[in-house]
């Protein structure tokens, strides 16, 4: 999502209670570029924010990027993922396997 200034925003932003660790959860519903989609994981993590893509489209990124595919059938499932999920209280997101 593109903020003011044509500043990026992340779709869903959480953060660990000391906010020390944040996760940015990206929905991607429109097709985009490789290239595109690596460049904004990249300044995600130079931001020390780590990023899990979801999306039920099926891209060349997936699995070059932490990302989910889902599927909506009577509710969402997961159906492609390169990334693990660790809901324990040290853990609480996409990580890259």
């Amino acid at each position: 999502m593109v903020g003011p200034v044509g500043a990026r925003r992340a779709d869903v932003l959480a953060s660990s209670p000391d906010g020390v660790r944040r996760i940015a959860w990206e929905a991607q519903l429109s097709p985009i570029a490789d290239d595109d989609i690596r460049d904004r994981t990249a300044r995600y993590e130079s931001a020390d924010v780590e990023v899990c893509w979801v999306s039920p489209l099926w891209s060349g990124w997936i699995g070059t990027v932490p990302s989910i595919r889902v599927a909506k059938k009577s509710s969402l499932v997961v159906i492609d993922s390169v990334a693990e999920f660790d809901f324990s209280q040290d853990g609480g997101g996409c990580l890259r396997t």
